[in-house]
């Protein structure tokens, strides 16, 4: 089972308004992605007691609401950067496993559906969780970065909002660069 990364600090995840709306920027990997317009940012973390900090963000829907810590009602794309090379190792054998069209058991979740996703040429894996009744759906998109860091994008689509929040989904993906 792969170790946690640890994740970027707070400072390192910028939000940029711009003419167009507004983005969150984190220079140390090179990425820029929009926020949905109207929706909210908010940083989710630790401070720790040796003065670091390790944080992820959430992006919200105006109508987000969670139930104990998970998403109930709305839609919401959380990015989390971190660096752990087990972590970033285990991404480029998905990646591999994927083109050879493997069926690994060890490195996939079953009934998840796999697939390679490419963002200005760096090529991470693209996933969707099962269906599920009560929750509905997740899904992700992890990119290895360099040989140690990752950049993963999650979403979940609750069953009542599930077309809504994969169409944000998949049109925040597209506002993503990663230079």
């Amino acid at each position: 089972k792969p170790a946690p990364p640890k994740l970027f600090s707070k400072g390192d995840y910028k939000v940029e308004e711009r003419p167009d709306g507004k983005y969150i920027v984190v220079d140390k990997v090179g990425l820029t992605a929009k926020v949905p317009g109207g929706w909210r940012v908010e940083f989710e973390g630790d401070d720790m007691p040796d003065g670091t900090s390790q944080y992820w963000v959430n992006l919200m829907s105006e109508d987000a609401e969670k139930k104990s810590g998970i998403l109930a009602k709305g839609c919401g794309i959380t990015v989390t950067l971190g660096y752990e090379e087990r972590n970033n190792q285990d991404l480029r054998r998905q990646l591999l496993a994927i083109k050879n069209k493997s069926e690994d058991d060890n490195i996939f979740r079953p009934g998840y559906q796999y697939e390679t996703y490419s963002i200005d040429g760096k090529e991470g894996v693209k996933w969707l969780g099962k269906d599920n009744d009560i929750l509905g759906q997740n899904a992700g998109l992890d990119i290895p970065i360099d040989s140690v860091e990752t950049v993963g994008f999650s979403s979940v689509f609750p069953t009542k909002d599930r077309i809504i929040c994969k169409d944000s989904w998949e049109n925040f993906l597209k506002t993503v660069n990663l230079k």
